[in-house]
């Protein structure tokens, strides 16, 4: 199915014979299971490697994220692509980019492993509405942004998994409000300033 390991398997929201998978290989496949895994129902090919794929909750589109911030979202019923954020790149090859959707379609929320940001985009436009810097607060340390999640009850909250330079292997979950203004709130308690700031490109 691809020529290097799957980083993602991902089956289709409301149709249950339809998935996608995305490698290191740099490319997407949409696979039907009611044929042979023989060959895809198309390919779409990635100038860096594949970290994660996923579809919108309404099945319309699919969402791709590549190493070092590259984030597409494509049309899921042929491939091509609707929406290139134009993130700037890091120029690391290990710096592993995941983004995910947020209230419902309307937005994309995206973060990498060797930077201490997350990117809030208009998923229609690919306008970039606003960044928002993680800074470690007391702890003489850099942290990173490892994975994030929207709140999918809760519009314009998420949750973000992130990992500090020292000590190794120390990892914690933090909440997210963008509504709130405040730094006291709750969802800052552990230990965080989040500055943010607006741009209009990569």
């Amino acid at each position: 199915m691809h020529s290097e390991p799957i980083n993602v398997a991902k089956f289709s929201n409301h149709s249950p014979n339809l998935f996608v998978t995305s490698s290191f290989d740099r490319d997407v496949k949409m696979w039907d299971s009611r044929q042979k895994p023989l060959k895809p129902c198309y390919t779409v090919s990635s100038s860096r490697g594949i970290v994660m794929v996923l579809f919108s909750h309404d099945d319309l589109y699919l969402l791709v994220s590549g190493v070092d911030n590259e984030v597409k979202q494509l049309l899921a019923v042929d491939g091509k692509i609707q929406t290139d954020f134009g993130i700037v790149s890091s120029g690391s090859g290990h710096n592993y980019t995941r983004s995910y959707y947020m209230n419902g379609r309307d937005y994309i929320i995206s973060g990498s492993c060797e930077e201490p940001i997350i990117r809030v985009c208009c998923a229609q436009t690919g306008r970039r509405l606003r960044d928002i810097s993680l800074e470690g607060s007391g702890r003489g340390s850099s942290i990173f942004v490892q994975s994030l999640r929207s709140d999918p009850f809760r519009h314009f909250h998420m949750a973000v998994l992130v990992a500090y330079a020292r000590p190794m292997s120390k990892y914690e979950i933090i909440k997210v409000n963008l509504l709130s203004s405040s730094q006291s709130d709750e969802e800052y308690q552990a230990g965080f300033n989040i500055c943010n700031s607006y741009g209009k490109g990569g």
